[in-house]
């Protein structure tokens, strides 16, 4: 069976995130396991240290957990089995210490939209989570909830890939859905590049059996050419590759002003670097 990751600190954007991560677990029959991480400041001044009742403070962590989990069980249609833990450390400790134990079809966390991903991935749980662990994480914006996974978008530069490593989850998601793929590469050239050519290539070969659709968009401004294709392809869902520094570096720019950064409702699968 299947596992799924939500992780949550018990806000209104943690609890989208779980609601959506309920309803997948549903639609491909996983087990889920909610978690939550009681991270304890750490003083750096001279300041004495505050004695915390971590019997406590895990003790209201359950009491939280069960009562998450007894809503979403409730609120699907269907059984679904839900699991609970509380620990303490910091989020992505946590995260990569239980998937290296379930070793999940994905970790699911919330944020606002994709501007407010874009400041959590600069330095947050959801940046530190992605780079810790070897399991793709899925970043839900706060406006999305869960529905087929018809059309998914995987947003590319083409350069050449470990074909060996890379696509072991991509692949993962695409049977489990049986959803059509779209490949989309952004650049300010009407033609591919030398150095494209070849992880076109390997995308071709290795992907060949789901038929994949090329989008090579003629646009200076990545995130636009990225946003314009995912409206004209209808996509439900957007994966990206985090250590491709220079296409992740663009999908992700600061400008607060970029529609595809405040896109609302596309949820985001950071796939892992292996």
């Amino acid at each position: 069976m299947k596992t799924i990751i939500a992780a949550t600190d018990f806000s209104p954007v943690a609890h989208n995130a779980a609601c959506y991560a309920a309803a997948l677990s549903n639609a491909v029959g996983a087990e889920l396991t909610l978690l939550h991480s009681i991270q304890i400041p750490v003083s750096i001044s001279e300041i004495p240290y505050i004695v915390y009742n971590y019997d406590a403070l895990t003790a209201d962590a359950d009491k939280e957990l069960t009562l998450l989990r007894n809503e979403l069980m409730a609120a699907e249609s269907h059984p679904v089995s839900i699991r609970t833990q509380a620990s303490i450390g910091t989020p992505a400790r946590e995260i990569d210490t239980l998937c290296e134990r379930k070793k999940p079809f994905a970790v699911v966390m919330g944020t606002e939209t994709m501007s407010g991903a874009y400041k959590m991935m600069l330095g947050s749980p959801v940046q530190d989570t992605i780079h810790e662990v070897d399991f793709p994480v899925l970043v839900v914006p706060s406006g999305a909830t869960f529905h087929d996974i018809k059309k998914i978008a995987f947003a590319s530069d083409l350069q050449a890939y470990d074909i060996n490593g890379s696509f072991t989850h991509l692949k993962e998601w695409l049977n489990t859905f049986k959803a059509e793929l779209h490949i989309i590469n952004v650049s300010g050239k009407k033609e591919l590049g030398v150095n494209q050519m070849p992880g076109a290539i390997d995308l071709q070969n290795e992907l060949e059996s789901f038929h994949p659709v090329f989008h090579f968009v003629d646009n200076t401004d990545v995130e636009q050419g990225v946003y314009s294709s995912l409206l004209r392809i209808k996509a439900d869902l957007l994966i990206v590759q985090p250590h491709k520094r220079s296409f992740w570096s663009g999908l992700f720019h600061k400008s607060g002003s970029k529609p595809f950064i405040t896109h609302p409702h596309l949820p985001l699968l950071a796939l892992p670097k292996n």
